[in-house]
C-alpha cells in the first residue's frame, strides 16, 4: 500500500429516520510507480482546430502556442499532433501513429506546424475518434490529448459528439480548452468531463503559448496511468452519487464498473504526485438508535491490486448535538457543487433571454463565490453581474458573451479546504 493514503471526512452519527450519508474521501498519491505499473510514460497528442474560423493572426498565433507545447514534452515521449477540421488529418507523422520525441522528430515536427492552414468546418468528435487510433498504437500508458479549438461544434450533431466521446472514454484523457472569444463553454466541459480531463479557456492570444505549455507540462507529471475508485456498499445500502470534486467536478456516477452485486470500479484516469477529493453519498436503511453499520468501504486499485482502503460508517443515536453537527469538509464541498450548478443555471438562463432567472442565479452564484473563497470565479461573475453594499443584484448591460463562457468553463473549478496542521478540520465558516 505504499504510495498511497486515503482519509475520510463525514459525520457518522445519525439521528432516528435519517438514511444519507455524506462523506468527503481524500486520497493522496506519491507518484510512485504501482505494482505492475513501472515503467509507465507517456503519450501526448496535440490537436488544433485548424477550421475556417481560425485564419489570420489567430492560426498563426496557434501555431506558435503548439510549438511551445511540444517544446514542453521532454525527449523520449511519444508524440503526434493532430490537425481538425470537418475532418482530422495527420500534421505529424504522417500516418496515424506517434513519433518518439527527440532532435530530430521534434525540428520535423515544427516544421509541419509551420505548414498548417486554416479552413473547412469544425467537428471534434471526429477529432477525438482520431486521437484514439493515433493513441491505441502508442507503445505507452499513460495516453493524453489537448485539445484546443476557437468555436464551437457547428458541423456536427450534438449526438455525434456524444457517440466519440462514449467510445474515448478509458483510451485516454483529454484536456480541452477555449481559445479566442467564439467557443462554447459548454461543449469544452462535456469533452472534458466525459474523458477526465480539464476544462479550460484562453481568451487573450497572449496567453496561449504559456498556456498550453503549462497544460503540457502538467501531463507529463503524471506517473500512474489509471486508477479506479473500488465502492463495496452491504446489501440494502444505494450509492446515490460519487462525484470528483477537487481539483474540479467531475460526476463519476454514471462510470461504475460493476464487479459484483455489491461493488464496482469508479475509474478516476491517470495520476502523478497529488491529492484529490470525492464526494460520496450513499443511502443507508435507518437502524434502531444506538447501532452502527458500515455504510461503504472504498478502495483505491491499479488493476486487481489493492492500494488504499478507508471506511465510511453509519451510528444512529438520539443525541441531537451529536447528529447535527456538521463536517466542515463535506459542507464545504456541498457549498461548490452548489456554486457550479449556480453559475450554469444562470448562464443557460441569460441565454435563452430569461433576465429574472438568470440575476437570481448569478447572484446567487456571485453571494456563494465570495463565501467560500473562489476568488477567480467572482472576478469572472463581477463582469456579469453587479451586487451593490445592500445585496441588491442586478445583471450588467452589454455583457460580452467571452465573459458567460468564462464563468460557465470556471464553474466546475473548486479551491481546497485546508486543513490545521494537527490534521483537523477548519471551523465550520472557515475561509478556505
Amino acid at each position: 500500500m505504499t504510495g498511497f493514503t486515503i482519509d475520510v471526512d463525514h459525520n457518522e452519527f445519525m439521528a432516528e429516520g435519517d438514511t444519507v450519508v455524506d462523506a468527503i474521501v481524500t486520497v493522496t498519491s506519491t507518484g510512485e510507480a504501482v505494482p505492475g505499473g513501472e515503467g509507465d510514460t507517456l503519450a501526448q497528442v496535440l490537436i488544433i482546430d485548424c477550421s475556417g474560423s481560425m485564419t489570420g493572426a489567430r492560426i498563426a498565433e496557434a501555431k506558435r502556442a503548439t510549438a511551445a507545447a511540444l517544446d514542453a514534452l521532454p525527449d523520449g515521449v511519444s508524440f503526434a499532433i493532430v490537425s481538425g477540421a470537418t475532418i482530422a488529418t495527420m500534421a505529424y507523422p504522417t500516418d496515424e501513429k506517434t513519433a518518439v520525441l527527440n532532435a530530430d522528430t521534434r525540428a520535423a515536427a515544427k516544421k509541419a506546424i509551420r505548414r498548417l492552414s486554416a479552413s473547412g468546418g469544425t467537428a471534434m468528435g471526429t477529432w477525438l475518434t482520431t486521437a484514439a487510433r493515433v493513441l491505441a498504437e502508442a507503445p505507452t500508458s499513460i495516453k493524453h490529448a489537448l485539445l484546443l479549438t476557437d468555436g464551437f461544434n457547428q458541423h456536427e450533431s450534438r449526438e455525434s459528439l456524444q457517440e466519440a466521446l462514449d467510445a474515448c472514454k478509458g483510451e485516454f484523457v483529454c484536456d480541452a480548452v477555449g481559445i479566442g472569444s467564439d467557443w462554447h463553454a459548454e461543449e469544452i466541459r462535456l469533452i472534458a468531463d466525459g474523458l477526465l480531463g480539464q476544462a479550460d479557456g484562453l481568451p487573450d492570444q497572449m496567453d496561449w503559448e504559456t498556456g498550453f505549455a503549462a497544460i503540457t507540462r502538467d501531463a507529463t507529471k503524471k506517473t500512474i496511468a489509471d486508477l479506479a475508485l473500488r465502492v463495496f456498499t452491504p446489501a440494502r445500502n444505494d450509492i446515490r452519487f460519487i462525484k470528483q470534486m477537487n481539483p474540479h467536478i467531475i460526476d463519476l456516477s454514471k462510470r461504475r464498473t460493476d464487479i459484483d452485486d455489491k461493488t464496482g470500479d469508479y475509474a478516476t484516469g491517470a495520476w502523478g504526485a497529488e491529492s484529490r477529493e470525492f464526494h460520496i453519498s450513499v443511502d443507508v436503511p435507518p437502524i434502531t438508535t444506538g447501532d452502527d453499520r458500515l455504510a461503504a468501504r472504498i478502495s483505491v486499485v491499479a488493476g486487481t491490486t489493492e492500494l488504499a482502503r478507508g471506511m465510511v460508517t453509519a451510528k444512529w443515536t438520539g443525541d441531537t448535538m451529536l447528529s447535527t453537527k456538521l463536517n466542515p469538509r463535506v459542507a464545504h464541498y456541498t457549498g461548490q457543487a452548489e456554486l457550479a450548478a449556480a453559475i450554469q443555471e444562470g448562464i443557460a438562463a441569460h441565454k435563452r433571454g430569461d433576465t429574472s432567472e438568470a440575476t437570481n442565479k448569478l447572484g446567487k452564484a456571485m453571494t456563494l463565490a465570495k463565501e467560500s473563497g473562489h476568488d477567480n470565479t467572482a472576478k469572472l461573475l463581477a463582469k456579469v453581474v453587479d451586487v451593490d453594499d445592500a445585496g441588491t443584484i442586478q445583471l450588467k448591460s452589454n455583457v460580452k458573451g467571452i465573459d458567460l463562457e468564462m464563468a460557465d468553463v470556471a464553474s466546475t473549478k473548486t479551491v481546497t479546504v485546508r486543513k490545521r496542521p494537527d490534521g483537523t478540520p477548519p471551523a465550520q465558516g472557515a475561509r478556505p
